[in-house]
This record gives structure tokens, C-alpha cells and sequence, in this order.
């Protein structure tokens, strides 16, 4: 074991919330920062405190009795409550580990976001219906996808459009330009059948809205013939456009898709390019994009590739 100090520092840098329990009377023994910040207690306070008077389900016993039976408690389900009260649902995990005497480890992530992200995708598609009876059915704007021309998803011929003029553009004042083509899909379930079209539609609704809010002022997003997503991206470089995806894929690696109340991962790859001065047309950086793309999925899941 490292010194207090040193310890202290290591937990700290930790990304989940933290904590160290003696087993004899279930006290906190460490914690780090981020732990006492969710607890709602200074960390010198939360030392020394019964580690039960956080956990609200399950209860710490059931816990317990859980490590006796199968070692582990793995991202279970549950709620905490602060010392202010707030209640809030987390995943937790908990191990007990024979050090110098026997002392329950305890780690927890605020799961808020998530589910409170899951109820704001439920409403947008609540309100999506609501605004497709009400858009008259002729409109032009909604002709190929409704649920795009709501959220500012550029059609297929738009797109082809678009990226016409924003190469035309970057040609005539030499300003870099770089596109990412994504393709996400949910990873396979074992034993479970494929997504219906009511939840295929749901998380192509989601991965759109996402891309869309993860995109930059001056960014367009638009979806391809081939059912990928297309980003153009302004005045990016390709070295840019690599931190772009990056920070796009862990977005959507992140968000839990639940299609029938199962807990589904997304795989994400994406194929990205820019511009070249001796492109004649949008076609060309297109045909560097599907390149690029199809070597992605064929390297793996969650995997990104550039074509110079």
C-alpha cells in the first residue's frame, strides 16, 4: 500500500466515485474527492460515517449478502442518497478484498444523466408524432423524413447539395475542409432478436440527435444514400477533424440504447477526410469518405479512420 498521502492523490484521479469500508462495522475508511462531492459531505466528514446511511436500494445487507454469494457485485442498480438528502440512481460495484483485514471496496457512478437523457429522447419522439399530424402531408420540406426536417438532419439530396457548395467554397478561398462519414449500429444482444422497426427508427433518431448536438456552429450533418451520417466540417484541418471524431464517438459510445428494456452498447465507426486542392468535385472527397469508412468496419467495432 502507498502512503495516505500518495494513496489519497491515486483515488482521487479516479473517474467513479470511490470508497473504502472497514467490514467489521461498515465505516468509511477512504474515499476520494468525487465521492464526497456526490455524498454532499467534506471528505474529512465523510470518514468515519456508516457507510448504510448512503445506500437506499439496495440495502447494504442485500449487498453484502450478494459478495457472499458470487464474490463480485457488478454495475447493479441502485439509489444513494446524499447527506442532504438527494436521492439519485446510480450503478455500484463492490468487491471485498482481504487486506491486512478484510475491507469492502465500493465504487458508484451518478446514473442521472442517462436516464434523464433516455426521458428527454422519449419526449422529442412523443413531440415528433405530435408535429407529423400537424405538418401537412404535401409539404416538401418533409417529403423524405420528417423526423430530419424537425431535427435539422439534411436529407440525402441536400446533402449532396451542400457539400457541392462547400467545396466550391474552400476551392475558391483556400480554406480547409474535412468530412466524417458515421456509421453506428447497437452491438447484438445473445439470444435476443433484432430490432424491430419501431426501435430501429428510435436509435436513428438518437444517433442523429446526437451528432447534431455534438456538432459545432457552422457544422452540417446530413444523412448519406447508404443510411450512414455525413458531417462537413468548415474550416477543419484533418488533424482537427481526428479530435472531432473522437470526441463524437465516445458521445455516442456512451448513451445506453434500452430497446425492450434491455441494456444495449452502440459501435461506432467512422471514416473521415478533407478536401484536396486538386478535387474537382464534392464526388471525390465522398469516394476517400466510403473508403475510409469501409476500412473502418472492417478493422472492428468502434474504430476510426483517415484518408489523407
Amino acid at each position: 500500500m502507498p502512503d495516505e498521502l500518495n494513496f489519497q492523490y491515486m483515488i482521487d484521479t479516479l473517474q467513479g466515485a470511490f470508497i473504502m469500508a472497514d467490514s467489521a462495522d461498515m465505516t468509511v475508511m477512504a474515499a476520494n474527492q468525487l465521492a464526497s462531492i456526490q455524498l454532499g459531505l467534506p471528505l474529512s466528514e465523510l470518514l468515519g460515517q456508516p457507510l448504510a446511511r448512503f445506500i437506499s436500494k439496495p440495502s447494504l445487507d442485500d449487498i453484502l449478502r450478494n459478495i457472499q454469494r458470487q464474490d463480485l457485485v457488478y454495475n447493479l442498480e441502485g439509489e444513494l442518497c446524499s447527506a442532504r438528502g438527494r436521492c439519485f440512481p446510480v450503478l455500484m460495484s463492490a468487491r471485498v478484498v482481504a487486506w491486512s483485514y478484510p475491507t469492502l471496496i465500493f465504487t458508484f457512478s451518478d446514473h442521472s444523466q442517462h436516464m434523464l437523457m433516455n426521458e428527454l429522447l422519449k419526449k422529442k419522439d412523443e413531440l415528433f408524432e405530435r408535429v407529423r399530424q400537424l405538418m401537412p402531408a404535401s409539404d416538401e420540406g418533409m417529403a423524405e423524413d420528417p423526423d430530419d426536417y424537425i431535427s435539422g438532419v439534411l436529407s440525402a439530396g441536400q446533402l449532396l447539395e451542400r457539400a457541392g457548395i462547400e467545396v466550391g467554397h474552400a476551392r475558391r478561398y483556400h480554406d480547409p475542409l474535412a468530412a466524417l462519414q458515421i456509421h453506428a449500429e447497437v452491438v447484438p444482444i445473445r439470444n435476443r432478436e433484432p430490432l424491430g422497426a419501431y426501435n430501429r427508427a428510435h436509435f436513428r433518431r438518437m444517433v442523429s440527435y446526437l451528432c447534431v448536438q455534438s456538432s459545432r456552429d457552422g457544422d452540417l450533418v446530413g444523412r448519406h444514400e447508404n443510411g450512414t451520417l455525413v458531417m462537413l466540417l468548415r474550416q477543419t484541418t484533418l488533424l482537427d477533424a481526428v479530435k472531432v471524431a473522437k470526441r463524437l464517438q465516445q458521445r455516442l459510445g456512451s448513451f445506453t440504447f434500452w430497446p425492450d428494456g434491455a441494456n444495449c452498447e452502440t459501435s461506432t465507426c467512422i471514416g473521415l477526410s478533407t478536401w484536396h486542392e486538386t478535387d474537382q468535385n464534392a464526388r471525390q472527397l465522398q469516394i476517400r469518405l466510403e473508403a475510409a469508412l469501409a476500412k473502418a468496419r472492417l478493422t472492428g467495432r468502434n474504430t476510426i479512420v483517415s484518408l489523407s
